[in-house]
């Protein structure tokens, strides 16, 4: 649609990167605060802006292009989504690829939003060895990265716990497994762009003790 508003002659709008980041925007406002069984719409429309995006930066397009923000909204949506089906995650996980394979990198906003949507959605029993598997990978590439900031290690740190699965003893062994014993290594926030923004002590420690309900709804 605005593609479409793009290419007539009577509407005097311009489509570029700031309506698209406009419209992805919504649909990340909807889905934070759609009800769950009204949640993921937003994550799947928000996702298909991005790639129609994608497609035409790649054709040339006047003057449409991504940006890392745009590719961190979609994170958002999935991040702040009630739901809790698998299709979240793994939107969350193609954009991130897509991210990686472009020509912007992914920063401390992409690698928490990711995070935070795996420890939403990897969180029973018969997750453990897939959520395993993603903290370590997903957490050692925002190492490397220099990338660890606060709001990733809350996101591990203080994730949502439940009685089965991802308990709050579950939580600490990613925590301690993956973060090891303070003080961390400087070069793990090196490209953090705000200092204030690199981790302390604290954050490495769990504040939030409330169980959450666990049910399958969604799968």
């Amino acid at each position: 649609e605005l593609l479409a508003m793009d290419k007539r002659k009577d509407i005097p709008i311009k489509v570029n990167r700031d309506a698209f980041e406009l419209v992805i925007a919504a649909w990340v406002d909807y889905e934070s605060n759609a009800p769950r069984e009204d949640s993921e719409i937003g994550c799947e429309r928000a996702e298909n802006l991005l790639n129609k995006l994608i497609e035409e930066e790649n054709n040339g397009v006047g003057n449409i292009s991504t940006s890392p923000e745009i590719f961190n909204a979609v994170l958002k949506a999935t991040a702040v989504s009630s739901s809790r089906s698998m299709e979240v995650f793994d939107i969350a996980l193609r954009t991130f690829k897509k991210l990686e394979s472009s020509y912007h990198t992914p920063n401390n906003i992409s690698y928490r939003w990711l995070l935070r949507t795996g420890l939403s959605v990897l969180t029973m029993p018969s997750d453990d060895t897939m959520r395993r598997a993603f903290l370590d990978k997903y957490i050692k590439k925002c190492c490397d990265d220099g990338m660890l900031c606060r709001g990733v290690v809350r996101a591990v740190a203080n994730c949502p716990v439940y009685r089965h699965g991802l308990t709050i003893e579950e939580s600490s062994r990613l925590v301690n497994e993956n973060f090891g014993d303070w003080p961390i290594s400087k070069s793990w926030s090196s490209s953090v762009p705000k200092q204030e923004h690199v981790p302390a002590a604290e954050d490495f420690e769990r504040y939030k003790f409330d169980l959450q309900p666990q049910d399958y709804v969604d799968r």
